[in-house]
């Protein structure tokens, strides 16, 4: 079998049978619980799901990068360590400047 096949008849207990149409000697209260039915039903969404677009820069950063399985992550942290790094050393550097004329 094939998936199509396989998904069809796991998926077929799953379905209701035909609920539009309804028998003749149903009560009121089955009759209550079959509009019941038929509204669930008549509210689940239809179609492929819809993937939520992300709308925060973490969201997007995440699904540019980490999703696609992209490396560029690993060098933007060693770029900000460095970056950081070096406005520390700076900063210090030019207090040490500050103290002596020269070196």
């Amino acid at each position: 079998m094939n998936f199509i096949q396989v998904r069809r008849f796991s998926t077929k207990s799953l379905i209701p049978p035909a609920l539009s149409v309804k028998q003749a000697g149903t009560s009121a209260i089955q009759g209550a619980r079959f509009a019941k039915l038929v509204d669930f039903y008549q509210k689940i969404p239809k179609g492929p799901r819809v993937d939520p677009v992300p709308t925060s820069l973490a969201g997007k950063y995440k699904a540019k990068y980490f999703e696609t399985g992209s490396a560029a992550p690993i060098l933007h942290v060693i770029l900000a360590l460095g970056l950081v790094g070096y406005t520390i050393d700076y900063n210090l550097h030019l207090k040490h400047h500050k103290s002596k004329k020269h070196h």
